[in-house]
């Protein structure tokens, strides 16, 4: 595979974390691909942040990297191993905020988290609190999440993105609302 040949050229000690190369992507019936050849390098520790039209590739780029999406064309390594072959454990080192709200709007704050807590087999809540209380959500842990505010969502929809201490996390349309 051509991962492992990129990923030992470009393997840095000090803690390359994500390499793309080449990468294409084209959605079915599309008459221009959402992306084209994009490379990029990104180190440990590294804030990164994509900026561009709408319609530039932003989201799908994302998509790729959490590997909600096969890579048509190219090559994506997460630590030198190509996403496509990350274990569960491994996978589970990554996280996606989405721009839409990823959460059940009929269960309260605090059934969301431990309902997505259960997705990663955590039992123990101590981090869901410290989630809570780090978010600013632990004054509206029972109510039902459809009756917060606007920003109130968005911090839930961070605090599940946090849930299994992510390595990587990808924050979509971050700043929206």
């Amino acid at each position: 595979n051509g991962c492992y040949k990129t990923a030992r050229h470009f393997w840095n000690p000090t803690g390359l974390m994500i390499t793309i190369e080449q990468v294409s992507h084209r959605y079915p019936q599309a008459t221009d691909p959402a992306l084209t050849n994009v490379s990029l390098q990104i180190q440990a520790g590294e804030c990164v942040g994509l900026l561009g039209p709408n319609g530039a590739g932003k989201t799908t780029l994302m998509s790729l990297l959490a590997g909600l999406q096969a890579v048509q064309q190219g090559v994506i390594c997460f630590e030198g191993q190509p996403l496509h072959r990350l274990s569960t454990q491994q996978r589970q080192l990554i996280s996606l905020v989405p721009q839409d709200f990823a959460f059940y709007p009929l269960l309260t704050v605090w059934e969301n988290m431990v309902f997505f807590a259960s997705l990663y087999s955590i039992r123990d809540h101590t981090r869901l609190r410290q989630l809570l209380a780090q978010t600013g959500l632990d004054e509206h842990r029972q109510k039902y999440a459809k009756n917060l505010s606007g920003g109130l969502k968005r911090r839930l929809n961070s605090a599940i993105g946090l849930i299994n201490a992510p390595k990587l996390i990808f924050l979509d349309e971050i700043t929206e609302g």
